[in-house]
């Protein structure tokens, strides 16, 4: 082995090891920080997802070809649950080699319970590129009265029932306000707010608005849908 060659193997080990330590000293910051965070609102902070938010019944906790919930956050503030997280989703390609590389997605979610509805999926998230071409191959966006909510939102769900009695004047109005940082995911009694990985001085704005937007949900969403005996 010539000395050249020697040397880029030793180059090339010695980055790998600091990526390694980089991203390991990463997620211990990020775990103190979250630590920290809950102690001083009076939460319970885990690593692991010891209560099994990941199990819940969401198509979007199932993407990718693996996934994992850490960092848990849970407990009650100002008289609101609280249940946060961070979701890391795997994707899995191929080649025409058969070479396998991998993509990573980061997420914060929360969750809550809306203890006297049981609804049928349905999901309000940012228009985007993606979203339009889904709705220009046939996966349908539901349109409201607004036009600005139809360019901003979109809307699927498996009843439009649920839809036109959920998304009222009152609650188009918060998600335009609320802008294109979330997405929101319902089904049975839970509703699930995502967005892109947030810094931990920036977790309780998700719990916020989580809780404005169940606020929110109109009075004949929930007649119309109730718990069953």
């Amino acid at each position: 082995m010539d000395l050249p060659f020697l040397l880029l193997l030793v180059l090339g080990g010695a980055v790998a090891a600091g990526l390694a330590w980089w991203q390991h000293h990463q997620k211990a910051k990020r775990r103190e920080a979250l630590f920290a965070l809950a102690k001083r609102y009076g939460l319970t902070y885990t690593r692991v997802d010891a209560i099994g938010v990941g199990s819940l019944p969401f198509r979007f906790l199932r993407r990718g070809d693996d996934r994992g919930v850490e960092n848990v956050i849970t407990g009650t503030l100002d008289g609101r649950p609280v249940a946060l997280f961070d979701l890391w989703v795997m994707h899995e390609t191929r080649d025409s080699k058969g070479h396998r590389s991998r993509r990573y997605e980061h997420f914060t979610c929360g969750t809550a319970i809306v203890d006297d509805a049981w609804w049928p999926g349905m999901t309000l998230k940012p228009e985007s590129a993606l979203t339009r071409i889904g709705g220009a191959v046939g996966m349908r966006d539901l349109q409201f009265e607004s036009d600005d909510f139809n360019r901003s939102w979109h809307v699927t769900c498996r009843d439009q029932r649920l839809a036109y009695a959920f998304v009222d004047a009152r609650m188009m109005q918060w998600l335009l306000m609320a802008g294109t940082e979330f997405r929101f995911d319902v089904f049975g009694s839970h509703v699930l707010a995502i967005c892109d990985r947030l810094e931990p001085s920036s977790w309780l704005t998700l719990h916020h608005a989580l809780a404005q937007f169940v606020e929110r949900i109109p009075p004949v969403a929930r007649e119309l849908y109730p718990l069953p005996d």
